[in-house]
């Protein structure tokens, strides 16, 4: 969390953003209790071993 903090702090980006094969929960979950809210789904993000795989998709929002 110190590195978003970071991110979001000292650097003074607007958004982090986070994505995870679908099936892969408990990297969902490290990002769900880091703060970060799922927000959508990317049909065929990214090939990984030779197959197109979905992502669910998160993020955090500075919101100040």
């Amino acid at each position: 969390m110190v590195h978003v903090r970071r991110g979001l702090e000292e650097l003074g980006l607007h958004r982090i953003q986070a994505g995870t094969l679908l099936h892969n929960v408990r990297s969902q979950r490290v990002l769900e209790r880091t703060g970060f809210v799922r927000f959508g789904m990317a049909p065929a993000y990214l090939n990984i071993a030779g197959q197109w795989q979905d992502h669910a998709l998160y993020q955090i929002v500075n919101e100040s």
